[in-house]
């Protein structure tokens, strides 16, 4: 769930940045507590304050989500191209993070094809230079 909150977050940022609103498609899984995760964020979000070269500051900011427009939208992945997408794409990347014997060439190598389409700054401190955050 803190993966979402962050999700969030970045989403919403994304949005502002690009002075817009949107709304969230989400798989079926979890309604209740998404909704909830949404719904609080939109009142409060407490985060950490902005990072000083000497590391965290340990202060907070109050930086509710104001972009997102309306509660996720619930829907099946076998509904939606844009969700199976996603999890192709989630899948593509576990495997080219962390590669099994068996996995199809295709889908370890997802990942490295779709290189040029990767919003790299989305995190700048990616060591491999994905843009990805590692948890």
């Amino acid at each position: 769930m803190k993966l979402f909150e962050w999700m969030l977050n970045r989403i919403n940022r994304t949005l502002e940045f690009l002075d817009a609103c949107g709304i969230l498609v989400i798989d079926e899984g979890n309604e209740k507590k998404l909704v909830s995760i949404v719904r609080t964020m939109k009142k409060a979000n407490t985060i950490p304050d902005s990072i000083s070269k000497y590391g965290f500051n340990n202060q907070t900011r109050d930086l509710p989500i104001s972009r997102i427009i309306e509660d996720p939208l619930f829907k099946q992945s076998s509904g939606s191209y844009m969700i199976q997408l996603a999890d192709f794409l989630a899948y593509g990347l576990l495997r080219h993070e962390r590669p099994v014997a068996n996995t199809h060439p295709t889908v370890q190598d997802a990942f490295t094809i779709l290189d040029k389409c990767l919003i790299k700054n989305a995190f700048s401190k990616d060591p491999k230079k994905k843009g990805i955050i590692r948890t």
